[in-house]
């Protein structure tokens, strides 16, 4: 069984999932982050690339959630910083981040991916 624990996943937020819902609530809440998360990292390097703060400040809080709901503690804690930045105007901290989001998305989809079909 592939375990998430380490310092892209923490295993707690799907297994309280897999508690309450059981596998098919853990497996669409994973999917949902899949089928999202590289959308949003690829929106929030456009808009950060655009100067949009406040799209940016937007999607780093749906960013921030949605990694939350899987674990994906990384991806989290960016996106944190990013809505924090964008909130006190540090607008180069943010498109300084945004590439790193960037990157922390497509390592926990793979992450996740794996966990998913060590499932199947």
């Amino acid at each position: 069984m592939t375990t998430l624990t380490g310092e892209v996943f923490d295993d707690v937020p799907l297994g309280k999932l897999l508690a309450i819902g059981g596998p098919q609530l853990a497996r669409a809440i994973a999917g949902l982050f899949l089928s999202i998360g590289p959308t949003r990292g690829a929106e929030l390097a456009a808009a950060a690339a655009a100067s949009d703060w406040p799209t940016c400040g937007r999607l780093a809080h749906n960013l921030r959630s949605a990694a939350g709901n899987v674990g994906a503690r990384r991806v989290q804690a960016l996106a944190e910083q990013m809505e924090h930045a964008v909130t006190d105007g540090e607008t180069a901290k943010v498109a300084a981040l945004a590439p790193l989001a960037v990157a922390e998305i497509a390592s926990a989809v793979a992450t996740l991916q794996a966990w998913l079909d060590s499932r199947s």
